[in-house]
Parts: C-alpha cells; structure tokens; sequence
C-alpha cells in the first residue's frame, strides 16, 4: 500500500510530515488535503489571524503529486 506524506505551511511555519499516511486509492490525497487545510484553518480562524495556508503531498521516494492551498481572510 503506497504511503503519502502531507506537508504544510500557514505562511510562517512549515512542518514535514515525517509519518505519512497510506492510502489505497490516490484518489482520496485531495480529500485528506482538504480535511487537513480545513484543520489548519479553524485554528487559525479561532485566533483571529489572517493566513495562506499550503499543503504538499510527496511519495515516499520524495517526489511531489500534490499541491494546495487554502485563504484565510478575517476583517
């Protein structure tokens, strides 16, 4: 089962996911993005801040497949 790492940066940290998550069907890597861009956003959301938050997917021999990005605006 091929395993899939999920990178992300809100704009000022960046963190490499070192344990990565298997998925049996590529076709759930956007999912799994969007429920972790959704994640860094709420937190982010309950602080107030503004941020761009990034998510990259990489396979195991580093080589990168995804890439998202999620807005957040607070006024």
């Amino acid at each position: 089962m091929p395993r899939y790492f999920f990178d992300t940066c809100d704009g000022e940290r960046q963190v490499r996911d070192e344990a990565g998550i298997d998925l049996t069907d590529p076709q759930d890597i956007g999912r799994e993005a969007a429920i972790l861009l959704q994640g860094l956003g709420l937190a982010e959301m309950l602080k107030g801040r503004s941020r761009v938050f990034t998510v990259r997917v990489r396979r195991e021999d580093g080589t990168l497949i995804y890439r998202g990005t999620a807005k957040l605006d607070i006024e």
